[in-house]
Order: C-alpha cells, then structure tokens, then sequence
C-alpha cells in the first residue's frame, strides 16, 4: 500500500527547522555566530616536509596580526579595525570587525625557528616546516 505524507508548511514546524540547523552546524564546526568559522578564511596544505596556511585577512595591517606556534600548534589571532566613516549611519553590516583568534593542530610537530610568514594584498601566507625530528625516515633493508 502507497500511503501519502501530509504536507507540513515550514512555518507551522516553530523553531525546530532553526534547532535542526543550528545542530547542523554545531556538529560539523560550522555555527554562523562564531567568529573563527567566518574570520578569517584558511587553507591548509601538507606535505612531508611541513604545511602551509593561507588566510584572507582584508583590511588587516601586518602589525595587529599576532602568530605563534609551539609543538603541532599554530595560532593566528589579530583585530580588524572598523574604518573610519565620520558621522555616516550603517545601514547594512555584512563584514564583522573586531578580535579573531584561529588555532590549527597539524598532524605534526614543527620547526618553529624555521618557520616564517608573509602578507601581501591581504593574503597571509604562513611557511610551517616539519622538525627533522618528525620527519619520516628512509630505513634501508639489508640481505640477513
């Protein structure tokens, strides 16, 4: 027998479509109300020899951006100050403004005194080497 859903209007379903989605989000790291989900954007990229992060960070100077790195750690805080506007009224704020703090564990332990980073155009590039220490090593077999 082929039975028939009723048809539930959305807005007859109260907060829970709201609940699910906030769920959603919670479960996958991705809640619109957080800072770190919606400043800055990264990429990471790994290899044997170490990572690479890239942010967008526009409208941020070089100088309220603060990176440190310790084990397999590295943190990228900063602010993005809101431009001056005089005695203009804001009528629609898309872009957020204010503190950020990011921290990424990478998959392994980095050379922190090799390490460096760069920012041009608003593209924050961070070099991450791996320690020798950690680096997989070649083990040659030989004939017992």
């Amino acid at each position: 027998m082929i039975g028939f859903r009723q048809y539930v209007p959305w807005h007859s379903l109260g907060g829970q479509v709201d609940r699910i989605n906030e769920e959603f989000n919670r479960v996958f790291g991705r809640s619109p109300r957080s800072a770190e989900y919606s400043f800055p954007s990264f990429n990471i990229f790994n290899d044997v020899d170490g990572a690479v992060l890239v942010a967008e960070l526009p409208g941020v100077a070089v100088d309220d951006i603060d990176l440190t790195v310790s084990g397999r750690s590295v943190t990228v805080k900063g602010t993005r100050k809101e431009p001056e506007t005089g005695n203009a009224r804001c009528i629609r704020r898309e872009r957020r403004f204010g503190d950020f703090v990011r921290t990424f564990t990478l998959p392994f332990q980095i050379d922190a005194a090799k390490a460096e980073a760069k920012s041009r155009k608003g593209i924050l590039r961070i070099d991450l080497p791996r320690a020798e220490a950690d680096k997989p090593k070649r083990i040659a077999v030989r004939s017992a």
